[in-house]
């Protein structure tokens, strides 16, 4: 007799097939936890660096691509263990070594990037306020902090008066890996 196959709603991802069939069944060792929960708990960008490699008597061991990648994951331990349970893993600590690991096959995906305004002159009131500070260097320092926030906030507020007039008075950086460069909205 045919089993019926239930119906989806949705198409389901191939990811949590995966998972679902076992995906490491046919690997020489068994991951504690499966891949997409671990990207799921640790964010790609962790997920890519550091991998879960055993879980003995409650201890994850992790291995991570660095001793920076160790020692940052081990500050995030209490915040990645209430994740790990979230998702029903009984694990009770965190161990990192430092270990090959495999690089992502995915390429790295460009993060965006934000336009940084021109510094602003100040307003008279302000440079004037500024005069009381004894000490040159933090006068100027304070002074570039004051420019660079009001240009910030004039900027993001949305008012056009206010904005960068054109694309060249900002810095326009380029995407990582692209030759696109992002400018100023208008």
């Amino acid at each position: 007799m045919k089993r019926k196959r239930s119906h989806l709603k949705a198409p389901e991802s191939l990811a949590l097939v995966i998972e679902r069939s076992g995906e490491s069944r046919f690997s020489r060792q068994k991951l504690p936890i499966s891949a997409e929960t671990w990207k799921r708990t640790v964010g790609a960008r962790i997920a890519d660096r550091a991998k879960p490699w055993g879980l003995d008597r409650g201890v994850l061991t992790i291995h991570t691509a660095t001793s920076a990648w160790a020692a940052e994951l081990s500050m995030l331990a209490p915040t990645i263990l209430e994740r790990l349970r979230s998702f029903s893993v009984s694990v009770t600590s965190l161990r990192f070594r430092v270990a090959p690991v495999e690089p992502p096959r995915d390429p790295i995906h460009a993060r965006a990037t934000r336009l940084i305004p021109k510094p602003r002159p100040l307003d008279a009131a302000l440079a004037h306020a500024l005069t009381a500070v004894d000490d040159d260097a933090l006068r100027l320092a304070i002074a570039d902090a004051a420019a660079a926030h009001l240009a910030w906030s004039d900027h993001t507020s949305g008012n056009p008066t206010k904005r960068v007039a054109n694309a060249k008075a900002a810095a326009a950086p380029q995407v990582a890996g692209t030759k696109t460069v992002r400018r100023a909205p208008k």
